[in-house]
């Protein structure tokens, strides 16, 4: 599903219609078959794996995923947003509060942790009043 939204965006950027080559995906379609990266990484992945052709599928997959580095220390992340969060101007409401601690999050756990699990562990540690699904 991913292929199939993300390659005509590349075709109108590229004024070319193409197919990447399989072995281009496949080590981006093992990872997946493995149970990773966390599915909203996957067409990050597939744009990256179509645009930069100097580097080698297998180092973007894993660069991507996190694959070589250690686990992600959520709780960590979201203890030192905690300590930043003087930066907000105003009395902004929990929910601007949470966008903007996920926007300081999220560049470090895309690929390795799905949204909604740092959507938790921000509400639960920056004592906000979000719904959390």
């Amino acid at each position: 599903a991913v292929l199939e939204k993300r390659l005509p965006w590349h075709w109108k950027r590229l004024r070319r219609v193409f197919l990447p080559e399989a072995r281009r995906l496949r080590p981006l379609v093992a990872v997946l078959d493995q149970g990773g990266p966390a599915v909203h990484a996957a067409a990050e992945i597939l744009d990256w794996l179509l645009v930069d052709e100097e580097k080698s599928a297998e180092d973007i997959v894993a660069a991507a995923t996190g694959q070589g580095t250690p686990p992600l220390d959520l709780p960590g992340l979201a203890a030192q947003v905690l300590e930043g969060r003087g930066e907000l101007r105003g009395n902004p409401d929990d929910a601007a509060v949470l966008r903007w601690a996920m926007g300081k999050v999220m560049p470090e756990a895309l690929g390795r942790v799905e949204p909604e699990a740092v959507r938790r562990c921000l509400v639960e540690t920056l004592s906000l009043e979000v719904a959390v699904s």
